[in-house]
């Protein structure tokens, strides 16, 4: 995996991206796929996962997969 911090950067960059076009559809990808990275980078480097911080990742989710959660 990348870095976090180049994670972070692909997922703002695809979310500007559907600032200025919500219809891009390789933007949503791409910046769910950047969400999933941040969740997994966060499951394998946090000792807990708490219930707060699972909803808390899965309010950053995208669109129409807002209801997603991490590691599920």
């Amino acid at each position: 995996m990348k870095n976090i911090g180049q994670v972070v950067t692909e997922r703002l960059n695809a979310l500007r991206k559907l600032t200025a076009n919500p219809d891009d559809s390789d933007a949503m990808n791409e910046a769910y796929a950047a969400q999933q990275k941040v969740c997994q980078y966060l499951l394998f480097n946090c000792r807990v996962v708490t219930p707060a911080l699972n909803s808390r990742l899965a309010s950053l989710t995208v669109g129409w997969r807002s209801n997603s959660r991490c590691g599920e």
